[in-house]
């Protein structure tokens, strides 16, 4: 039993059978990792391509001089594949680093 004056139930995919979205939902597992990049180096943008294993490219403020450049994706299902050191290693090349 739970008491409360109020709750919430997050669960990422719904939980009633109004819409059968989560009937399509899977379980999956994302990479990313972030770099500093001198202010206004990069322009402020959402970049992604359409590969199967997708990447974004995006640009988070850090402090006055430097900004985050983050760089994700290598997305697979979750418990379908063991070789996380590769995905970061194809991040860090589209990194630039």
């Amino acid at each position: 039993m739970i008491r409360a004056g109020a709750a919430v139930f997050a669960t990422n995919s719904p939980v009633n059978d109004k819409v059968v979205v989560h009937t399509k939902q899977e379980p999956m597992r994302t990479y990313a990792i972030a770099a500093p990049a001198p202010k206004g180096s990069v322009p402020d943008a959402l970049i992604w391509d359409t590969l199967e294993a997708y990447h974004d490219v995006r640009i988070q403020p850090l402090d006055q001089t430097q900004d985050l450049l983050i760089v994700g994706g290598e997305d697979h299902r979750t418990g379908e594949a063991d070789d996380a050191d590769d995905r970061f290693a194809r991040l860090v090349i589209i990194c630039g680093l």
